[in-house]
């Protein structure tokens, strides 16, 4: 079975007043979502880089620290193939225009309105 596994990273520099969050998707192959779980967190932890400076935010030196798994979804598709669902977020937004903006990749407030995965 393959899974997606949407992984959350912070990158941290000094005097920062935001923190930008980093979602890196994986896909995995594991016998379990149990192992899925497992893989996932150690892909995490292999991706992160804990020295300052290995990475720059707003020019100031950086790291990048691994949060933890913010969602973990089963491939459903039997084979993969171009053209299939991987993963999928569900987002609310407040009018058209802001729609309209998130095409144009501009900045808009969002809500993410998805179930907890862990249930």
């Amino acid at each position: 079975m393959f899974y997606c596994a949407h992984l959350l990273y912070v990158v941290e520099f000094k005097g920062q007043n935001s923190y930008p969050l980093w979602e890196n998707v994986h896909l995995i192959e594991a016998d379990s979502a149990e192992h899925a779980d497992e893989l996932a967190r150690q892909i995490g932890l292999e991706h992160q880089d804990l020295e300052y400076g290995s990475s720059f935010c707003d020019d100031q030196p950086a790291r990048t620290v691994y949060v933890g798994i913010r969602k973990l979804l089963q491939v459903l598709e039997p084979t993969l193939r171009s053209g299939i669902e991987l993963t999928y977020l569900e987002l609310e937004v407040q009018t058209k225009d802001d729609v309209n903006k998130l095409l144009a990749q501009e900045a808009v407030t969002l809500v993410y309105d998805e179930p907890n995965w862990k249930k």
